[in-house]
């Protein structure tokens, strides 16, 4: 839920504010430790299922992310060393805080095969209260 404040500056103009609501009614939907631009989804790509089950039962085991999603077949195209390459791959879609993701890679390089694994985090800009609260919970 969204409360709209407002403020008479002249009679021309109307400042407007945005104060988020919590939907049990607590002011400060995102604040603290549970704001969302303190956590990102991380994109790792793996050769097959079995080293994708790897990675996340690695990153999961060390509390480095709360959830590994695994695509089992992603079709990738890209290129590699000036040719123009495609390759069956499993996706895992990771979800941590923003502090851990320089451990997750080094976990992530330690076991994965490729000189260049994708490893991509994209932060975060809104989403569940409760979701980034247990996220927080379930990691380091």
């Amino acid at each position: 839920m969204v409360e709209i404040e407002h403020g008479w500056g002249s009679v021309w103009s109307i400042a407007w504010s945005v104060k988020e609501i919590d939907p049990d009614g607590a002011p400060g939907l995102f604040g603290g430790v549970i704001a969302p631009e303190n956590f990102a989804v991380i994109l790792v790509t793996a050769p097959d299922i079995d080293l994708a089950r790897r990675l996340a039962k690695a990153a999961l085991e060390a509390k480095l992310v709360a959830c590994a999603n695994i695509i089992p077949a992603v079709e990738s195209h890209y290129w590699w060393e000036g040719k123009l390459e495609s390759s069956d791959e499993s996706l895992i879609v990771f979800k941590t805080r923003q502090e851990l993701i320089s451990e997750l890679e080094r976990s992530v390089r330690e076991i994965h095969p490729y000189d260049t694994p994708e490893f991509v985090a994209i932060p975060l800009t809104g989403g569940s209260r409760k979701y980034f609260a247990w996220l927080s919970d379930s990691t380091g």
